[in-house]
């Protein structure tokens, strides 16, 4: 669980770094560098920049439960 909350927090801290160097003049401008530059974090730049929440994308690509409970 620890493990979780750490990579969690390096993928945001990644992911608001990477959006703060971002070109935001226009969305077409945004996805051509985000695919070029790092398109690892594609989902989670576009996530932010439409102003949404990245944990439960984060949790969803690495298939954690956000409190590893069993289904």
């Amino acid at each position: 669980m620890a493990e979780h909350n750490i990579a969690v927090i390096l993928v945001k801290f990644e992911a608001e770094y990477t959006l703060d160097q971002a070109p935001k003049s226009s969305r077409k401008e945004f996805a051509i560098w985000t695919n070029t530059h790092h398109r690892s974090l594609a989902r989670y730049l576009f996530a932010m920049l439409d102003g949404l929440d990245i944990d439960p994308i984060i949790y969803q690509k690495h298939d954690w439960r956000r409190n590893d409970d069993e289904v």
